[in-house]
């Protein structure tokens, strides 16, 4: 039996780090300004006082000088604090684009246009002939795979479909910027196709039939057959990962997975757990599968007694 679970999820959190990340950095930019106009207006005092080809500090008043000291100081002062708020904001950066990266980067995702006064969606195209090329497009709705999240750009690169790719065979990427930056708000709504799971019980072919791994237990579910194009992933109570009966690490899982899905989309992954696995140790796997571009995931499980009902 296969039971299929789609979930979504609203990119509000993306949106957020977007909108976080442009009022930011255009605080700082409105800082900077304010720093050089504040130079600027002490170097044009200096120059209005000075009564001679070259400026002697004696023949500045004490209260000229003392009005240029002040200024002077205001306008280092906010130098300084320029300083200490890019400073801030390139760990925090970093920060936002590691952990958006990880939790973004391969993910089915919708994104539709707010307003029908803008255009925020760019298409890329490639060919031999003219190399690459970028068009603002008027759709409202594009969906595709998150292939890269520019913060500091104000841009999510999308790789479209593989459906629109065969239709657009030079077509290659996706441009959106999200935040407006006269309204600060966001130009776009994003729906994230989290995963599609689906729950196995199905019988392994032999050699996965022979791998000591109590899976857990359901109600009675009738047979299904090997699942095709399909890979199997067997995680150990004590931490182990095999992947086709391959012994890996998680990294390894990940690299083989996202070769894998390169040369098939539609690539499923079963993973069987053993029901004495620690939680972590199959996050970690599922998230290694994420991140390879796996939309859908099975778990495995065992029929059980007939008399658990399914809810």
């Amino acid at each position: 039996m296969r039971r299929k679970n789609t979930q979504y999820l609203t990119g509000k959190n993306l949106l957020e780090d977007f909108k976080t990340v442009f009022v930011s950095m255009a605080t700082i930019e409105a800082a900077q300004h304010e720093a050089e106009r504040s130079e600027s207006a002490v170097m044009a005092y200096l120059s209005k006082v000075n009564s001679g080809f070259y400026l002697n500090p004696n023949a500045i008043s004490e209260n000229s000088q003392m009005n240029a000291a002040r200024a002077s100081l205001d306008a280092h002062i906010k130098k300084v604090q320029v300083q200490q708020m890019t400073s801030m904001n390139a760990q925090q950066l970093q920060s936002l684009i590691d952990q958006d990266r990880s939790s973004y980067i391969g993910r089915k995702v919708r994104v539709s246009v707010t307003s029908l006064e803008i255009m925020p969606i760019v298409s890329v195209w490639f060919d031999i002939n003219n190399g690459y090329r970028d068009n603002q497009t008027r759709k409202r709705t594009v969906v595709g795979t998150v292939e890269e999240v520019l913060l500091d750009k104000n841009v999510l690169v999308l790789k479209p479909t593989s459906g629109m790719r065969f239709l657009y065979t030079n077509l290659q990427n996706y441009i959106v910027y999200i935040i407006d930056p006269e309204t600060l708000t966001p130009m776009v709504d994003i729906v994230f196709n989290l995963l599609i799971f689906f729950m196995v019980s199905t019988q392994f072919v032999d050699l996965e039939k022979k791998v000591d791994l109590s899976v857990p237990e359901v109600g009675a579910t009738a047979g299904l057959s090997e699942i095709q194009r399909s890979k199997t992933i067997n995680v150990f109570r004590d931490g182990t990962i095999t992947l086709d009966s391959q012994p890996v690490s998680v990294n390894e899982l990940r690299s083989l997975l996202a070769t894998a899905h390169r040369q098939y989309e539609g690539l499923q992954v079963t993973i069987r757990g053993d029901a004495a696995t620690p939680y972590q140790s199959v996050a970690n796997v599922m998230n290694a599968c994420r991140q390879a571009g796996i939309a859908e995931m099975g778990i495995a499980v065992a029929p059980g007694d007939p008399s658990v009902k399914e809810r």
